[in-house]
């Protein structure tokens, strides 16, 4: 057997089920004694932090973290996102912490209202018995802008959410908006100064607009080239798309459209057909709680409040399937499909750079009832932002550096990746981009990024980096401007002190592997007891003794002789 006095923690090496499975496979069993406490010690601390990177002035805006806290039960926690600038508080939340291993994610709204980087502090309050305090804020930093959203709407008729949405958009300076109508006087692209009389064709001329939305638009009148060109605006340029089904074209003259059916967060060959309601009003899911353009108001119960009193609905497609990857955001509240499932209202999904939003309602303007067009803009505006945000930063950025993570473990993998837009993409011509790697204390490291045909990025993995922090720019080719240099760190191995908590159940479960047992501190006066009866076995052979090599040996030999040679002679035998 193998007695261990041991808190179960394994800093490096294997594990202690790894452990307890190699002894079993020898036949030894372990007979363990839990060293430590098995409670941690009183702490909160800020898990993972989400948030957008870039953010439109005036909308509402989402910091998402998780708050973990260990024997802090019945105890209360302030979070609050901090302004470092000015001191100033942006939004605060109260956690009640239910448990003593406790884990909840927390959303923090607010309005940014100062144009150009916004360096704010996550903050949750410190409390009085806690001893580490290292780990309660996080630092992040916003871009905030109001640079115009440049909006392709195209619809197959001058139908009231058309006409609704253009008029919003028109006299709001923040967005620039082309409008296309399949149905319209000849004159009207001379009459109206948003109108254009041919829907763009090229990737080149869908490249000008950051988000398209389509308003039950006929296919039938539009070349495929059309189709190809929106599909590679939003899979390779970062573009969104809002499609809006309507009661003539969308989604029934779409069945054969294989650009739309990918593009599409659900599976437009499964649905039913438009249907008529006496009134509803959408039953958003638990996803729609994440996502800061579904806010009407900053507190989540004047939010929820709003959208309950909002106009219902009276006509809705009948959507088929949500894709495997597509997030619904609201369901019909009573009806349901022949399979049973919610029929979804509202459902989005990334696709390749960009985004996709559908909507199998096309009354929204309805919403404007007796309260003008205060929340009706604010959806639309907040929504069509979020969509063009992706298409913004890849024109923004031109030549971006990036790793796939700031943070790694010893051994990890570390992906680097190199990607242009605009001019800078027409001066990537070549197959190898070069990028510098440093850290205090190391050498330099140049690493060659090659260029992947389907994507046209360049990449290339790093791995065995030592512990430290890096930081990696790009040396050749030279780009103006270039681009904002990666930084990401390679963390120490866990100490001796970073868990000191005593891990009782890897302990009993390693002993019952090995048909042993597990002792508590107090309890371990009775080990000898238990042990197993010892048989004796033989731990290894004597060694030989070499007899011709001793004096004695040979004195007795030659005493043998004489002995014999006396009695020969006295009995004449010789």
């Amino acid at each position: 057997a193998i007695i261990a006095f041991t808190d179960g923690r394994a800093t490096v090496g294997r594990s202690v089920d790894q452990a307890a499975a190699f002894a079993r496979r020898r036949g030894v069993p372990l007979y363990l004694v839990g060293i430590g406490s098995a409670d941690a010690k009183p702490d909160i601390a800020i898990g993972e932090v989400v948030f957008e990177t870039v953010m439109f002035a005036d909308d509402l805006a989402t910091v998402q973290a998780t708050i973990e806290a260990t024997n802090l039960a019945g105890r209360t926690a302030q979070v609050k996102l901090i302004d470092t600038a000015t001191g100033d508080s942006l939004a605060e939340q109260t956690v009640d912490i239910k448990g003593d291993n406790f884990s909840e994610r927390v959303m923090l709204v607010f309005e940014p209202k100062s144009l150009g980087e916004l360096n704010a502090r996550l903050d949750v309050t410190p409390l009085t018995d806690e001893e580490v305090k290292d780990n309660n804020a996080a630092e992040l930093t916003v871009r905030v802008t109001d640079e115009p959203v440049r909006v392709l709407i195209a619809a197959g008729y001058p139908s009231y959410e058309f006409r609704y949405l253009k008029s919003v958009l028109d006299r709001d300076t923040k967005f620039a908006t082309a409008t296309y109508l399949q149905e319209a006087d000849l004159d009207y692209a001379q009459q109206d100064r948003t109108a254009i009389a041919q829907l763009p064709l090229s990737e080149a001329q869908f490249a000008e607009f950051d988000v398209v939305v389509l308003i039950d638009l006929d296919p039938t009148l539009l070349p495929p080239l059309v189709w190809q060109s929106l599909e590679t605006m939003v899979s390779e340029r970062g573009g969104g798309l809002l499609l809006v089904a309507g009661t003539r074209y969308f989604p029934w003259d779409y069945r054969q459209n294989e650009n739309i059916a990918r593009l599409a967060p659900i599976n437009i060959t499964g649905f039913g057909g438009g249907v008529v309601d006496e009134g509803f009003r959408p039953q958003w899911t638990d996803l729609a709680e994440q996502l800061a353009n579904l806010k009407l108001a900053p507190k989540r119960n004047e939010s929820n409040s709003i959208w309950a009193r909002l106009a219902p609905h009276y006509w809705f497609a009948e959507a088929g399937p949500a894709k495997p990857a597509a997030q619904v955001l609201a369901v019909h509240p009573t009806k349901r499909a022949a399979s049973g499932a919610a029929i979804p209202i509202v459902a989005t999904q990334y696709y390749g750079a960009g985004r996709v939003w559908f909507h199998a309602i096309d009354d929204t303007w309805r919403w404007r009832l007796r309260v003008g067009d205060v929340f009706f803009a604010r959806y639309w505006g907040q929504t069509l932002r979020m969509l063009a945000r992706g298409k913004m930063l890849e024109d923004a950025a031109g030549a971006r550096l990036e790793v796939d993570r700031k943070e790694y473990e010893p051994g990890d993998v570390v992906r680097v990746s190199l990607r242009a837009s605009g001019a800078s993409a027409s001066k990537l011509t070549g197959e190898v981009a070069v990028v510098s790697i440093e850290s205090p204390g190391q050498a330099n490291r140049r690493v060659a990024l090659e260029r992947q045909a389907a994507s046209g990025r360049y990449t290339a993995q790093l791995s065995d980096l030592p512990p430290g922090n890096y930081r990696g720019f790009l040396i050749e080719p030279s780009l103006t401007p270039a681009p904002s240099a990666i930084e990401f760190r390679v963390d120490q191995p866990p100490g001796e002190l970073s868990d000191i908590t005593l891990n009782r159940d890897a302990l009993r479960a390693a002993a019952a592997t090995t048909l042993g047992k597990y002792y508590d501190l107090a309890e371990a006066g009775s080990l000898l007891a238990d042990l197993p009866a010892g048989d004796a076995i033989a731990r290894e052979a004597a060694p030989p003794v070499e007899l011709w090599n001793k004096w004695w040996m040979l004195a007795l030999l030659t005493a043998c002789l004489s002995t014999e040679w006396i009695l020969r002679k006295r009995k004449a035998m010789l």
